[in-house]
């Protein structure tokens, strides 16, 4: 069993971070940290209410507490939850590689490959204008109303994510087409965003829901903890999408409910 204590992190961290030119996020030194140091006993249990391990909030504390931005061996990007190793944090580990006191697992770069980098989320328009269709399989005025609702609900999440003090993610060049995500440092949150009419309800949640697992699946294959979200326009019918969406760890969300998504403590 383990029960590392923050300074004893201080050190693996800044290998990592040394083995990594472009830096690291936090949510890559959790994760690849946990791969290295591999936590179990007291560091691998779940914080009351909180997602984070004992060990992965240690982690978090090294920002929180200044651990190593404070003695100048590292620069911290706050907006981008992002690290990079100083001139000085070099000279401290080569100090410390001398002396014998770097394991020698933790003297290559980073194990996994580092996470996506996603741009910032633009807000959606939601006063759209479909052209005319020939012939008229589709009513245009249809078709804009499933898009306006479509955009307003993701606006709402959007702005929902912001105001827990996180930033929202839009996919970029990303093979996952997410409507949504945001990094809490700890999980990447990936949500896709359906309207629904009486019509094609069942459709669109179970396009929905195989759509979310799907860039669920994509995300976390470097290893990062990725949790996903179904955000609707409003509840559903058939009460029972909330249970089969739980059944596969999928949050089924709408405006108004969103608060029922818990989130981390900000670091």
């Amino acid at each position: 069993m383990t029960q590392y204590s923050e300074r004893e992190l201080v050190l693996p961290a800044l290998a990592l971070l040394d083995g990594s030119p472009a830096g690291l996020t936090t949510s890559d030194l959790i994760r690849e940290l946990t791969v290295i140091m591999e936590p179990d006993g007291p560091d691998g249990e779940i914080l009351a209410g909180r997602n984070d391990t004992y060990f992965s909030q240690k982690v978090r504390n090294l920002v929180s507490h200044r651990t190593l931005e404070g003695p100048g061996l590292e620069t911290y990007d706050p907006a981008r939850q992002h690290h990079s190793i100083t001139l000085a944090g070099h000279r401290y580990l080569a100090d410390a590689r001398e002396r014998g006191e770097v394991a020698q697992q933790l003297i290559p770069g980073p194990i996994l490959p580092p996470a996506e980098v996603f741009p910032d989320y633009q807000s959606a328009n939601e006063t759209p204008a479909t052209q005319p269709r020939e012939p008229f399989s589709v009513d245009p005025n249809e078709v804009d109303r499933a898009l306006g609702a479509h955009a307003a609900t993701q606006n709402a999440l959007a702005e929902w994510v912001r105001s827990k003090g996180m930033t929202p993610l839009r996919p970029g060049g990303s093979a996952a087409d997410f409507d949504l995500a945001w990094d809490d440092g700890v999980t990447l949150t990936v949500a896709e965003v359906k309207s629904l009419t009486r019509g094609n309800e069942s459709r669109q949640l179970r396009l929905g829901l195989g759509q979310v697992l799907h860039y669920a699946m994509l995300l976390g294959a470097n290893g990062q903890p990725v949790r996903a979200v179904l955000a609707i326009e409003r509840a559903p019918t058939d009460q029972r999408w909330l249970g089969l969406c739980a059944a596969h760890g999928v949050a089924l969300l709408w405006p108004g409910e969103f608060d029922r998504l818990e989130m981390p403590a900000a670091v």
